[in-house]
């Protein structure tokens, strides 16, 4: 480990030769090699690569979000049928009733504030359960369609929906309890839990309990048809670029392999970088899910959740059959432990892994593709070759893109190693979720 080199995106690099005359022989066919881009793209052309990781929350950074920007995000959760995605999920709607209706010795005459809360549903759940007061705040224009929901309901006395930003919102008193749905796909895509430990600093009483409490991400290796896809799609659009490269020089003399490698990180992002989404089963995985992060939102400061990029994250993977893992799987899990203070009477757990029931963030999808591609030979093998007792050991780091903060980066450098520790293959890379 002291001598391992820092971890650190890969610059980005394509090669495409002169087209070479047509050989009948074998051994004098061309060659027409590309190398994938690991990181994201550069500031501009000749720029060296940005960051694997920039981690950006614009608010911090000094480039806040503009309005338009604002605007889009919050409108599309001011549509109901984006809501009704959400609210038809069953595994989530009632892993949130159970925690919150289940423990209503921990709701009773106590002031409850929900961040970020859609239609109301969570406040219902929170008025029901018994509490005095509920402070509902929701930024998008769901916040109409709460207010009507609470009325007919007969909760108005109990439920206040406040329609604004959660950081720039005034509450009269201090709360007991802060209920959220604040989880994107692997967790942590959309930055809201920055919000709520925001609010919980803020407003939260001294003992006072989140639900969820705590939450964790965890990684499998696994197989899916998806990772041929998309290296077919991407080896495909370098033909496409090299007959468009052709047509320019016969058609106009216009040289137009000087931009390349600008094409090939274009490429690698649409193709490479991207992830996919899926509901797995036990049969695409090879090995359990293993924890990459641990947070415990009662405790952790909220200067960590804006330099988690800072991180060095790491996870052990075993694979527990022969076979080639050609990605990742990632998926989540949050538990509702309420607080030290006022704890619930079981451990509720919601959970995204290929175990549990099926929900609306489903899994996500990594593919671990080649370095390089020769167009003129047969695709190269996507993924590792491991056997039955190897271990496949990730180092990562989780971050904001730069150009969109509400988004999520994953690199990773993976290192495959055998029963007694032999180093057996290398990968790494990243990918935008």
């Amino acid at each position: 480990p002291g001598n391992e080199e820092p971890f650190q995106p890969l610059a980005a690099g394509v090669s495409f030769p002169p087209p070479e005359a047509e050989c009948p022989a074998p051994d004098c066919r061309p060659s027409l090699l590309v190398s994938r881009s690991l990181g994201p793209r550069a500031a501009g052309a000749g720029a060296e690569a940005s960051s694997c990781v920039r981690g950006r929350l614009p608010a911090q950074d000094g480039e806040e979000p503009t309005d338009r920007e604002k605007e889009l995000y919050f409108t599309q959760y001011g549509y109901l049928a984006e809501q009704m995605a959400m609210l038809e999920d069953a595994e989530r709607m009632l892993a949130y009733q159970r925690a919150i209706l289940g423990n209503p010795e921990c709701f009773k005459d106590r002031v409850v504030l929900d961040v970020g809360c859609g239609t109301g549903v969570l406040a219902v759940f929170a008025a029901r359960a018994g509490a005095r007061r509920v402070y509902a705040v929701e930024a998008s224009a769901a916040a109409t369609a709460a207010k009507v929901l609470v009325q007919s309901n007969g909760l108005c006395d109990v439920v206040e929906v406040i329609r604004g930003m959660a950081e720039t919102v005034d509450l009269p008193e201090k709360v007991d309890v802060i209920v959220s749905e604040w989880m994107g796909n692997l967790l942590l895509k959309e930055s809201m839990l920055d919000t709520v430990l925001l609010m919980r600093d803020r407003f939260l009483k001294a003992g006072g309990a989140i639900y969820p409490s705590h939450a964790a991400i965890y990684l499998a290796p696994c197989s899916h048809s998806c990772f041929a896809e998309r290296w077919r799609q991407y080896v495909d659009e370098h033909w496409a670029w090299q007959a468009f490269v052709d047509r320019m020089r016969q058609g106009y003399s216009l040289d137009y392999s000087s931009l390349a490698e600008q094409h090939e990180v274009e490429a690698s992002e649409t193709h490479l970088q991207s992830w996919d989404w899926d509901t797995l089963s036990s049969t695409n995985l090879h090995g359990p899910a293993m924890r990459l992060l641990s947070l415990d939102l009662l405790e952790m400061p909220l200067e960590r959740a804006r330099k988690l990029h800072e991180e060095v994250l790491h996870c052990s993977m075993p694979v527990e059959s022969t076979c080639v893992v050609g990605g990742l799987c990632g998926s989540f899990s949050v538990e509702f432990r309420g607080s030290s203070e006022n704890p619930t009477r079981e451990v509720v757990v919601l959970s995204t892994g290929v175990e549990a029931n099926a929900t609306h963030w489903g899994q996500q999808l990594f593919g671990l593709f080649p370095e390089e591609a020769d167009l003129y030979e047969p695709d190269r093998a996507i993924g590792l070759a491991a056997e039955a007792g190897d271990v496949l050991h990730c180092e990562a780091r989780i971050g904001r893109p730069a150009h969109n903060p509400r988004l999520l980066r994953l690199d990773a450098r993976l290192q495959l190693r055998g029963p007694s520790g032999e180093a057996l293959g290398t990968w790494r890379g990243g990918w935008f979720v």
